[in-house]
């Protein structure tokens, strides 16, 4: 698992984030609880079902781009998947 406990965010788009496991991945790439994610590799994100299908489809080890909102500031975070 990629470690963080998320949920969506109605009825705007996105999931926030609402815990990481510091050893996990989420954490190593740099998430934090608050964060929301908008968009992964520029796709819309609006459900968990949706965000596990599309890291699913990629081989770990693999780079996905996730587009985040962290307070009010959206940003780029590239997130390494683990092997």
């Amino acid at each position: 698992t990629i470690g963080p406990k998320m949920k969506p965010l109605k009825p705007a788009k996105g999931l926030v984030v609402e815990n990481v496991d510091r050893d996990g991945a989420a954490a190593e790439n740099g998430l934090k609880p608050g964060d929301v994610i908008l968009a992964v590799n520029r796709s819309e994100i609006d459900s968990v079902e949706q965000f596990k299908r599309i890291l699913a489809s990629r081989r770990g080890g693999s780079m996905v781009l996730l587009l985040i909102n962290r307070n009010g500031d959206e940003g780029y975070v590239r997130f390494s998947l683990p092997e």
